[in-house]
Order: structure tokens, then C-alpha cells, then sequence
């Protein structure tokens, strides 16, 4: 959705020091929300999408569980479930990180699809095909009870 042209050359105006950080999926989607020019100026970095940044999944993974407030980080997930997490393709990218950050964290909460589900408001068929999707087991840590269901 584009941008009131005003507002954006308000942020852009040098009186007000303001650093405009823009995330796009492409320059392309930067360019369809702010002027041209705005963009042109802008520098532009380029993230890798996370299907190709494995070796970053576990740091990242803990930002989003800390930022839930989870009792666990990635390293207290078994070495078989970190793998998948690494191997997984991240289709959503960075979006993904939250939901699974969200789902497991219900799960390892409840030690149960059931409960996890119902604490997320979805069916429990769906939360356990999306752990199937991922490759997780319901062993999620190296130190969980077995599940109840």
C-alpha cells in the first residue's frame, strides 16, 4: 500500500533527523509504497532469506522465544528437532520464526497437541500436522516428559 507522499517527506526531511528503516520483500515492493526518489537515496541491504542462513536459525529462534517469554531456548531442543529446524524451508521467512516460536512454546507448556491447540485457538490436527510439516517430534527438549496425547 503506498504511502501518504507527505508523510514520507516529512520523515525524509533532514530537519527532523529521523533514520527511516524500510523493510521490503523487494525493491520493487519499496518503490509500489514510497516515492521514487525516496528509494533512489535510500541505501539498500540485502538480507539472505532464511532457507539460506541455517547456521542463524538458533539465534534467531531464541530473539523470538525471548521476546514470548519462553522457559527454553534453542539449545535445550534435541539435536534431531534443531536439525529440522535448520533443514526446514522457511517459505514465510523471518514470519515463520514467530509462529514456530508460538507453537512450540504452547506445546512444551502443555506437553500435549490437545491443550497447546486449544491454548492457540486451532484444531489439534493442525498444530500436530504443522509439527509433522516442520519434522518435530513431541520429544521437543532434551529433557521433556512424555506427551499426553
Amino acid at each position: 500500500r503506498r504511502l501518504d507522499p507527505l508523510f514520507v517527506e516529512s520523515l525524509l526531511s533532514p530537519d527532523y533527523c529521523i533514520r527511516l528503516i524500510v523493510l521490503a520483500q523487494t525493491i520493487n515492493a519499496a518503490r509500489a509504497a514510497l516515492p521514487q526518489d525516496a528509494v533512489e537515496s535510500m541505501e539498500h541491504v540485502r538480507l539472505r532469506p532464511l532457507r539460506r542462513r541455517s547456521d542463524d536459525i538458533d539465534r534467531l529462534l531464541d530473539r523470538e522465544l525471548a521476546r514470548y517469554g519462553a522457559s527454553f531456548t534453542a539449545a535445550d531442543l534435541t539435536c534431531d528437532n534443531l536439525a529440522a529446524l535448520r533443514q526446514w524451508s522457511w517459505p514465510n521467512n523471518f514470519a515463520d520464526l514467530s509462529v514456530v516460536a508460538q507453537r512450540m512454546m504452547a506445546y512444551v507448556a502443555h506437553h500435549s497437541f490437545r491443550k497447546a491447540a486449544a491454548s492457540l485457538g486451532m484444531k489439534r490436527t493442525t498444530l500436530q500436522k504443522y509439527f509433522e510439516k516442520l519434522g518435530l517430534s513431541t520429544s521437543l527438549l532434551v529433557n521433556s516428559p512424555a506427551p499426553a496425547d
